[in-house]
């Protein structure tokens, strides 16, 4: 293959020569070492885009470049350690998929963050272990022409693989923007449940719920029944745009997983207790239940991609996954 520019890590510099070696053009050095717009220190992953664009694991300067395919500047991300969405602490792999979305192994934060090719976050998975979805020190990325991501989890000495967010479960008519999918709605006095544009997500039709904040517990519900099944997948977008949750105890909950008697099995959303906002998840446990709390906080304004899995068991069995990464288990 005769590409009239190859790009290399090394040593903060990309370089270009226009002497053909073992079948291949080099580039002249592009970039120095600092942290300027087209400056490096210690870049490590690298990928190229289906139009050309190069984007770099700017690993010590905690960033992500893109440039054209000459070695113009385009765009950065990021550029300060940082545990935030879109933040990074030394990333080291960078792969795009076939749609342009960008992949960052975040390694110093053990996750995986996604991206659009602008840089706007998308979402991230993954937390510090070595349970499944959990990394050690990720670095090497790739993504193959069915969007499967593969993640070099280095310290774990394990490869892990990840189906693409298209092909998980609970897909349906709802998302365009209709009740078709639903079983009906229930609301408390005062509160609504309805189809809106003017929140969509991502494009997408949304469900947008209202309170009266009269105070005590309320509900405005869209549910859905579906055949008896002992492994339950529901997932969905969520953004709440004014906070009632003042005190302790005080919560919201996005989803309900619910026998046909009328039993929760599981609910999760957010709470408060000692002073603090958690994501919590509520697990059915014999004729009680057992609440599990994350050690992140939510905010308002911003959409989450939550999941909630409950498999049924003495106790059942729950996770709670935020933005991809794991939150809450029993």
């Amino acid at each position: 293959m005769n590409q009239p520019f190859t790009y290399q890590t090394k040593q903060a510099h990309t370089y270009h020569s226009n002497h053909p070696e073992n079948g291949r053009t080099h580039t002249n050095k592009r970039g120095s070492e600092g942290s300027g717009n087209l400056q490096f220190y210690s870049p490590r992953g690298i990928a190229v885009d289906s139009s050309g664009y190069v984007y770099i694991a700017d690993t010590s300067n905690s960033r992500v470049q893109k440039t054209t395919s000459n070695g113009a500047y385009v765009i950065q991300w990021d550029g300060s350690p940082d545990t935030g969405n879109s933040k990074f602490r030394y990333p080291k792999g960078v792969a795009v998929d076939s749609s342009g979305n960008v992949y960052v192994t975040d390694t110093g934060n053990d996750r995986i963050q996604k991206f659009t090719s602008s840089g706007v976050y998308v979402m991230q998975w993954g937390s510090s272990g070595a349970r499944n979805s959990q990394f050690n020190g990720p670095n090497g990325i790739a993504v193959d022409g069915s969007g499967n991501v593969y993640i070099v989890d280095t310290n774990n000495n394990r490869i892990q693989k990840f189906a693409p967010v298209s092909s998980l479960p609970f897909l349906d008519g709802f998302e365009f923007g209709s009740f078709s999918a639903w079983s009906g709605t229930s609301v408390s006095t005062g509160e609504t449940a309805t189809v809106s544009t003017s929140a969509a997500h991502h494009g997408l039709y949304s469900s947008r719920f209202t309170s009266n904040g009269g105070g005590g517990i309320k509900n405005a519900i869209v549910n859905r029944t579906f055949t008896a099944s002992t492994d339950i997948y529901a997932r969905g977008y969520f953004k709440v745009t004014q906070n009632g949750i003042a005190d302790d105890n005080d919560r919201f909950y996005f989803t309900v997983l619910k026998s046909t008697v009328g039993n929760n099995l599981a609910y999760a959303g957010w709470r408060r207790t000692a002073g603090v906002l958690h994501w919590c998840l509520v697990i059915r446990a014999g004729t009680g239940y057992v609440t599990t709390y994350s050690a992140s906080t939510p905010v308002t304004d911003r959409w989450y991609y939550m999941e909630v899995h409950w498999r049924e068991g003495s106790p059942g069995v729950g996770e709670l996954w935020v933005d991809g990464g794991q939150r809450a288990h029993r």
